[in-house]
């Protein structure tokens, strides 16, 4: 992978800039690992952005048509398969019991008319895309039909688009992985379709474009794309920077995996374990605001127009 430097930052910036990146991710976190990580890093500036240190959801931005809420890692973004198959009342998507809360759950319990509003499932409410249950980062719920709609329309066309942020080891790749593909630093793009993999179909695994395989997901017909915007280097890690336009479920995870630089505390495509949480943040995501057209953009601790 090709790394991008940037200017040195000051001292006890830098300390408390790695520290949070140690803290969140349940990397070694001893005062030596933590200077011999930063003689080698060349590019502590850029790498991995401060992100707020929560196990709590919080909402970022509460508009009229829609909210933009943090969800932390070990929380689901809709209700389970469980609640999925329950009845709904009234067309309301029905409410997860206390120990199986989910992030629209959390929400719904402030903005009661986000269970009214019907999406492709019922039990999703105004919830534009999903994260994984050890993911974290922010995720678009609409507050109303007509607000749903238009994002809807956004997604179908690729207006609206996701920033990641992942931190990866070079490991084995898995059984079930094609050949890996050829790519020359970044940017660059992995591409391919879906199909399901393993115990429980749990995973997923790359189709590359021209093979056949059942029950192969598509991007309307096409493979999803992955965009590796950026690579940095922080000590044996790789820090990936990465967007997403229209996705599929673990693409990122899946992809990484198939580079042979899976997710670092991903078990489920062979990356490598500490104590902490999944290291895939989803930090920044940009869409056109209902109403105006005005294109937004939402960071974990920003708000852009333009």
């Amino acid at each position: 992978m090709i790394t991008q430097s940037s200017p040195e930052i000051a001292g006890d910036e830098w300390h408390e800039y790695f520290w949070t990146v140690f803290i969140a991710y349940g990397l070694p976190n001893t005062e030596d690992e933590f200077w011999n990580l930063r003689a080698s890093s060349e590019e502590p500036e850029r790498a991995m952005p401060m992100i707020k240190q929560t196990t709590e959801p919080y909402i970022l931005e509460a508009e009229a048509s829609y909210l933009v809420v943090f969800k932390p890692p070990r929380l689901h973004s809709v209700p389970l398969h469980s609640v999925r198959q329950g009845k709904t009342e009234a067309g309301v998507c029905p409410t997860n019991s206390a120990s199986d809360t989910s992030l629209l759950d959390w929400c719904a319990a402030q903005f009661a008319e986000l269970r009214r509003i019907r999406g492709k499932h019922p039990w999703e409410g105004g919830v534009l895309h999903r994260l994984d249950y050890e993911a974290h980062g922010l995720i678009l719920i609409a507050r109303t039909q007509e607000a749903l709609d238009a994002l809807s329309a956004q997604q179908e066309a690729g207006l609206f688009v996701k920033d990641y942020t992942a931190l990866s080891v070079l490991r084995p790749q898995p059984l079930g992985f094609p050949q890996t593909p050829s790519l020359y630093g970044a940017p660059c793009i992995i591409e391919s379709g879906f199909r399901p993999f393993g115990p429980g179909r749990k995973a997923v695994r790359p189709v590359v474009l021209g093979k056949r395989a059942k029950e192969l997901a598509l991007d309307q017909g096409k493979p999803y794309q992955t965009e590796i915007v950026e690579t940095y280097t922080l000590g044996d890690c790789i820090q990936f920077k990465l967007r997403l336009r229209r996705g599929f479920r673990h693409q990122i995870r899946c992809h990484l995996a198939w580079l042979g630089y899976p997710i670092l505390n991903d078990a489920l495509y062979g990356g490598a374990t500490t104590d902490g949480t999944l290291c895939l943040h989803a930090h920044t995501i940009s869409f056109l605001k209902p109403g105006s057209g005005i294109r937004v953009s939402y960071s974990s601790m920003s708000l852009k127009e333009s």
